[in-house]
């Protein structure tokens, strides 16, 4: 399942982002657990219907091929980075008092973590899926943070500008894989 020349997995990495910005702009945190509990398995069931039966044996090529520090753990220890980052400035934006140095500061510091662990978190998925458009993907989460804290545009804006980008690249390299790749007869099919 770790074929990324499909676009599928940009469509749902586009579609959780867009998400995030509707959480936020909501306030329906809650929503989070739902989003990955419905997404995952649509994601995997995609996988299976749409790319699986295009694939020979000899198009797969070999990922996360590093065996001490690989793509995944730099992907978890990110998303734990970004969770305690992201509970601390939730914790503070709603109980602390805006206006403090302290707490501004933090505030700067958290956002900085959370974007340079957004951007680990895509350089290390480009590398290890070796997906060359996934390099972009970082540094637009950050060109629209940044965009987000310069202009005064709400942050839930702007992420779901972004997912709806991020998906949109994934359905034009969707169209290009089905285009490209037609089903196979079964007896050509790898078995899984």
């Amino acid at each position: 399942m770790g074929y990324v020349d499909d676009g599928i997995l940009d469509i749902f990495v586009g579609w959780i982002i867009f998400l995030a910005g509707l959480m936020l702009f909501t306030e329906m945190f809650w929503m989070a657990g739902v989003y990955v509990a419905i997404f995952i398995p649509v994601l995997w069931s995609a996988k299976e219907q749409i790319t699986m039966p295009r694939l020979r044996k000899e198009e797969l090529r070999p990922i996360m091929t590093q065996k001490s520090f690989n793509g995944t753990t730099a992907v978890i220890i990110c998303l734990i980075l970004m969770a305690v980052m992201g509970l601390l400035l939730v914790i503070l934006l709603f109980g602390g008092r805006p206006g403090s140095i302290l707490m501004d500061l933090f505030l700067i510091i958290a956002a900085s973590v959370i974007g340079l662990s957004v951007l680990a978190g895509f350089v290390a998925a480009a590398r290890s899926y070796r997906a060359p458009r996934w390099y972009a993907y970082g540094p637009m989460v950050l060109l629209f943070a940044l965009l987000a804290y310069l202009t005064g545009i709400g942050l839930p804006w702007l992420l779901m500008a972004l997912g709806a980008i991020i998906s949109l690249m994934g359905v034009i390299y969707l169209a290009r894989f089905l285009r490209s790749h037609s089903i196979l007869p079964n007896s050509e099919r790898p078995i899984w």
